[in-house]
């Protein structure tokens, strides 16, 4: 990795995810650079405002909130012990919007962000600016949920056999050896059907069929998953597992897997982009981050 942007909201709160993401350039050989933009600042979003007032009284106002939040950026850069040499941003405008553009600007290999859960309804409708982020942009994104991150001892990668998984394994590979981890390759199966837990789905022999179906597939998913860490990894690295899946909620099985094997980390590929429904409804990829207790890689 080159460079690892990293998102901050200045408060105390987002000194577990900016600290993370400086840990994280060190630990990779990559330069950080933080980034805190503000909306309230922005001279568009504002206009209306003060289309009444005095433009040097706008101006002003703008001046005053950019000198205050460089000041907290020095500040909490003070807190988590890291240097105000780093590279670091103070901007106007929406922080999803200079979150992504910068990303690319810089073509950095990662975006670092925190993720609040004391969230109003609305946030929690529609998202907040790490939902943003993770749906529209075009780079990989970590959403630090713990400050128990490092060291990386127990790395869980969702694996479904699909090219965007893909990605997802080249960042297990790239951390294990960074962080000598384990690597947790897991495969959801999902057998939920209408109808599996009725009375008459046993007498008719219905579940025993059902059973044995997902015992082949079982089998099937890890060997080939077995294949795979052969292939990758070295054998000692990697534990293969198959979750069957019976109550129709694979976020929940992932994220009860990754407490089970108390990984700091889960990984998961993505589409490059979110649709409209899963950005209101929730893809799988969504529901893992707002769910899990461990910190969350979204590979793309």
């Amino acid at each position: 990795m080159k460079k690892i942007l990293i998102g901050s909201t200045l408060d105390k709160i987002s000194d577990q995810n900016v600290k993370a993401g400086i840990q994280m350039a060190k630990l990779t050989n990559s330069s950080p650079v933080i980034l805190h933009a503000d909306k309230l600042a922005d001279f568009d979003t504002l206009d209306t405002i003060f289309t009444s007032m005095n433009m040097n009284i706008h101006e002003k106002y703008i001046e005053s909130i950019t000198t205050s939040n460089k000041e907290a950026m020095a500040a909490q850069l003070r807190r988590i012990n890291a240097t105000d040499e780093l590279e670091n941003h103070v901007l106007t405008g929406d922080p999803a919007d200079c979150i992504i553009e910068m990303a690319r600007d810089k073509n950095v290999d990662l975006i670092c962000l925190g993720y609040n859960q004391n969230k109003n309804f609305l946030e929690k409708f529609i998202g907040g600016v790490t939902e943003s982020v993770l749906h529209r942009a075009d780079r990989s994104t970590l959403i630090v949920k713990s400050d128990k991150l490092f060291p990386v001892k127990n790395i869980v990668v969702a694996y479904d056999f699909s090219h965007y998984c893909d990605e997802a394994l080249k960042w297990a590979i790239k951390l294990s050896k960074n962080f000598s981890a384990k690597v947790h390759l897991v495969n959801v199966v999902p057998c939920y059907y209408e109808g599996y837990h009725v009375a008459h789905a046993y007498s008719n022999g219905l579940n025993d069929v059902m059973s044995e179906v997902i015992e082949e597939s079982v089998d099937k998913v890890k060997r080939k998953l077995n294949e795979i860490s052969a292939a990758k990894f070295k054998s000692s690295q990697v534990q293969c597992s198959v979750i069957v899946d019976k109550e129709g909620s694979i976020s929940d099985s992932i994220v009860a897997y990754a407490e089970k094997v108390n990984s700091e980390l889960v990984i998961l590929g993505s589409h490059k982009k979110g649709t409209a429904s899963e950005i209101l409804l929730g893809s799988v990829c969504n529901k893992v981050m707002k769910k899990s207790r461990s910190s969350v890689l979204i590979a793309k």
